[in-house]
């Protein structure tokens, strides 16, 4: 059983996400914003982080990514963005994420799978 920190602030896609994850018996914690989750990453050290890139109350998802990658103590955690942006310039600043897909582009069975990649790549 994993642990996954879901930051989104899209309240259907959380509930869609928490039960699929749970159902395979991963321990689920949701966050709609940055300034919590971060405190929660760095104390609980979760496996993943499934991140949205526009989130409310002021800490975006590029400033999240940008504090866990240059942090020692959270730089390992895989994080996984999902996002509805999808220009380039928005996309070279998630170069740090271990994956990224556009939500448009991808379906729930799909981010499923990348989620258990990422998930196995990271216990090897």
């Amino acid at each position: 059983m994993s642990k996954i920190v879901i930051i989104e602030d899209e309240e259907q896609l959380q509930k869609i996400l928490q039960a699929k994850l749970q159902k395979l018996s991963h321990e689920v914690i949701i966050f709609d914003n940055g300034p919590q989750s971060l405190e929660y990453i760095g104390e609980n050290q979760p496996d993943l982080v499934l991140l949205d890139a526009i989130l409310p109350g002021g800490l975006d998802g590029f400033a999240i990514l940008e504090n866990l990658k240059t942090s020692e103590s959270t730089q390992q955690i895989p994080v996984f963005i999902l996002t509805n942006l999808g220009a380039e310039e928005q996309l070279h600043k998630m170069a740090k994420a271990e994956d990224i897909a556009i939500k448009a582009n991808v379906t729930i069975d799909e981010v499923m799978e990348r989620i258990k990649n990422l998930l196995s790549k990271n216990n090897n």
